[in-house]
């Protein structure tokens, strides 16, 4: 009866981060296009239930289902805002692939959506970690910070005592104990 002409997602994640600690938000924009059997723009309403996938077929349910109604304009094209009544969290792309799936008024479409990244969405990558880079000061000549370090805790603090403090460590042991004495 329906089938999907063109699918399009809309930035993955929109990341808008207004504070330094600002928060992602729970939901996704997504758009598509619904065209019947002959390829003519459905324009009706409809209720469209939306859910992700960890496969292209068959899989898991990694989120929803999640029920909206939609109204496509003149030529088919709707937009909504996933996560609306189901928070859509990171563990949901906790794996490699994920792929979303819509039923249009009990008919499921097929093939389903792959999610994929929108473009400055690698750059996050590294908030999972800590990009190994090398100290280019001469007093540090061989200190790197890597990942590694700083999971364990090992990684350089610099501190500059005030007047009627001493300050003794073993920073360059990398066991980041540190001893402050007032005097």
């Amino acid at each position: 009866m329906k089938t999907v002409k063109s699918l399009l997602v809309i930035p993955l994640i929109l990341f808008l981060a207004g504070a330094v600690w600002g928060s992602v938000p729970a939901k996704i924009s997504y758009e598509g296009r619904l065209v019947d059997s002959a390829g003519n723009p459905v324009t009706t309403s409809k209720t469209v239930t939306f859910t992700i996938f960890d496969a292209a077929a068959s899989g898991n349910a990694v989120w929803g289902p999640e029920s909206q109604s939609v109204t496509p304009d003149t030529q088919g094209v709707f937009s909504v805002m996933l996560g609306n009544s189901l928070p859509v969290t990171s563990e949901v792309f906790n794996g490699a692939s994920r792929y979303l799936e819509l039923n249009v008024g009990g008919e499921v479409l097929s093939p389903r959506t792959q999610l994929v990244s929108v473009a400055y969405s690698f750059k996050t990558a590294l908030a999972q970690g800590v990009e190994d880079c090398a100290i280019t000061n001469s007093s540090l000549a061989n200190a790197t910070i890597t990942n590694a370090k700083v999971a364990s805790g090992q990684f350089v603090k610099k501190i500059i005592a005030g007047s009627g403090i001493g300050v003794s460590g073993d920073e360059g042991l990398g066991v980041g104990q540190v001893t402050l004495t007032a005097t």
